[in-house]
Formats: C-alpha cells, sequence, structure tokens
C-alpha cells in the first residue's frame, strides 16, 4: 500500500494518496521508518494542495506510535537518519510548485 500511495501521489491525487498511506500506515503490523518517510511525503504533498494542517501532527502521532514499547524496531537515531529524505520531500514540493512547509 505505500507504494500505491506514493504513485498516486506523484501522479496527483493528493487525497487517494493520503487516504492510502494512512491506511498503510494503521494496518502495517511492523511500523518502519520507510512507512513513516512515506506518510510525511504524501502529507507534505497534500498538506500542499488542501492545506488541511494535519501533516505535522499525523507525523508526531506516527512518531510515538514507531517509538513506543510495541514496536521497538526503531530507533530515534534511524529516525533522525530519515530527516534528509523527509526533507527532500519538501524541496521538491517547493520545486514543482508548490509552496513553503514550515516544519515547526
Amino acid at each position: 500500500l505505500s507504494v500505491k500511495a506514493f504513485s498516486q501521489s506523484m501522479s496527483g491525487d493528493e487525497a487517494t494518496a493520503m487516504k492510502t498511506a494512512r491506511e498503510a500506515w494503521e494496518t502495517s503490523k511492523v511500523k518502519t521508518v520507510d512507512g513513516l518517510v512515506n506518510l510525511f511525503h504524501c502529507g507534505v504533498r497534500h498538506e500542499m494542495k488542501f492545506s488541511s494542517g494535519d501533516t505535522m501532527l499525523e507525523f508526531d502521532n506516527a512518531c510515538n506510535e514507531l517509538l513506543s514499547a510495541r514496536h521497538q524496531a526503531a530507533g530515534v537515531d534511524e529516525i533522525i537518519s530519515a530527516f534528509p529524505r523527509m526533507s527532500n520531500s519538501c524541496v521538491e514540493n517547493e520545486v514543482g510548485g508548490g509552496g513553503s512547509l514550515l516544519l515547526s
């Protein structure tokens, strides 16, 4: 589902992509940093098109879930090392004509 969400997002169907990315995250038995990055990527593209205001809240919730006792596979260092990929999603969006997303 994550690959499908990414493809939908890149083809311009941001609303469906965000729904698919959420479904992929929620139904995944093992939460991964790659899933987190994909959720963020789809969220950024959705945010820039619809100004929903959910991207950072969803990212925070997903980080908390990833670091929870149930999913200790990913550590803080692994999440921090994914930030360049997430930053690239923001830069690609800006280059493609989207607005700036403040990560604060």
